[in-house]
């Protein structure tokens, strides 16, 4: 062990460097000593005790995740092993009607007069959310419903219509397409949370210059955020599924045959444009290749004093030539 290792340096350089120069010790001379084995064994001990103490306050951090990772492998393995999710998505306390009815607790309140309600903005997340017109689709009327009654007239149409989807696709493959889209969107937004709990995480230690604890702060924006993405799965599972549009086998049948004749049409038409351009190409290019054509004559010329080629017996020049 070396004075200039981190151990010694950090821990007990100097103190045993100065003594040892006041011993008159030479450097590179091995150094036997009580007091420099005892010193050795403080800073180990410290180093120990420092690591020790990371380590408990990594794990203090680690817990709150671990409770956080627990609760969302337990939803994904009750969805994924239970045969029967539907009271999670459609039960009275499933995650569409608690939406609907916190929306409607939110812009509708009951407590306050109906004159205050937020009616535009209600109407517009629930036609996002659940694919229905509270005023055209639900016979919605604010001015003499009461906000429950709202909310349980929008409820009958949206399961009402979500029971048709369920007619036309069959119990059985619903179910599994409830299950696939519901794990995506657990599965998404929990990636998402983990990185943003990360940043969080490496810049937590700056509250303590104000005088807060950092776990107890780090465990309170985990939580909030933590609760922020259940929300953001119980909002993304219902606006997907109750927008889900199902066809009808004879009309998907058309489509594709449509979609089938669509394409060959096209293939056609970019295979006409092909050959016509290549045509013209063939066109234009040969129009070009005459204008660059020298004039070769299959004849020798006519000199001027020379008999016409007509036979008249006079002169080129005289003939046929004179108008040159």
């Amino acid at each position: 062990l070396s004075l200039e290792d981190d151990l010694m340096r950090i821990f007990a350089g100097d103190k045993v460097r100065s003594m040892m120069s006041w011993l008159g010790m030479e450097e590179g001379v091995a150094i036997e000593s009580k007091t420099v084995s005892k010193q050795i064994e403080r800073a180990q001990k410290a180093v120990e005790a420092r690591n020790f103490e990371t380590r408990k306050h990594v794990l203090k951090y680690d817990d709150v995740m671990n409770k956080q990772r627990d609760t969302i492998y337990k939803l994904r393995r009750d969805l994924m092993f239970e045969p029967e999710h539907r009271e999670y998505l459609l039960g009275e306390t499933g995650v569409a009607r608690d939406l609907l009815r916190d929306l409607t607790g939110y812009f509708l309140n009951p407590d306050v007069s109906p004159d205050n309600w937020d009616v535009d903005t209600y109407a517009a997340e629930i036609e996002n959310i659940y694919s229905v017109d509270p005023a055209v689709d639900a016979d919605v009327n604010y001015n003499v419903m009461r906000s429950e009654e709202i909310e349980e007239a929008i409820w009958k149409k949206a399961t009402a219509d979500y029971m048709k989807k369920e007619e036309m696709a069959g119990e059985e493959s619903l179910r599994a397409y409830e299950r696939y889209i519901m794990l995506n969107i657990i599965d998404s937004q929990w990636k998402d949370h983990l990185l943003s709990i990360d940043h969080v995480k490496q810049g937590i230690g700056l509250v303590g210059y104000g005088q807060k604890d950092p776990l107890v702060e780090y465990k309170k924006q985990s939580f909030d955020m933590f609760q922020d993405m259940l929300d953001r799965i119980d909002t993304n599972t219902t606006r997907s599924l109750f927008n889900l549009e199902i066809i009808d086998k004879d009309e998907q049948a058309e489509m594709e045959r449509l979609e089938r004749l669509e394409k060959q049409r096209a293939m056609k038409q970019a295979a006409g444009m092909a050959f016509t351009g290549a045509y013209e190409g063939v066109q234009a290019a040969g129009e070009e290749a005459l204008k660059h054509t020298p004039f070769v004559r299959d004849q020798p010329k006519v000199k001027p004093n020379e008999p016409c080629h007509c036979g008249s017996g006079k002169k080129y020049k005289k003939c046929h030539g004179a108008g040159g």
